[in-house]
């Protein structure tokens, strides 16, 4: 949500590069987990189990995202490209 005067453009754009890196993890994290085999799993697979994981995948991929130590680059390749092309 990007909003004239509410901050910098470029704090905005690094806040949307994080974002973007946060949703493209949460994606990837979702893929990876259809490729686990859940034949013999504890739980049931159900639509309150694929909530919890999505709602699980998407806080994890916030966290990866947001710390500097295990963030996968996307969202400083990002600025670094785009941050020419914004003021202040």
């Amino acid at each position: 949500n990007i909003k004239r005067g509410a901050k910098s453009e470029k704090e905005q754009l690094k806040k949307v590069a994080t974002e973007f890196e946060s949703i493209f993890v949460a994606k990837m994290l979702n893929e990876m987990e259809k490729t686990v085999d859940k034949e013999g799993s504890l739980f049931q697979e159900s639509k309150y189990l694929d909530n919890l994981k999505s709602f699980m995948y998407n806080n994890i991929a916030r966290d990866i995202a947001n710390n500097p130590r295990t963030s996968i680059g996307i969202a400083k390749q990002m600025y670094s490209q785009l941050e020419k092309t914004v003021k202040g």
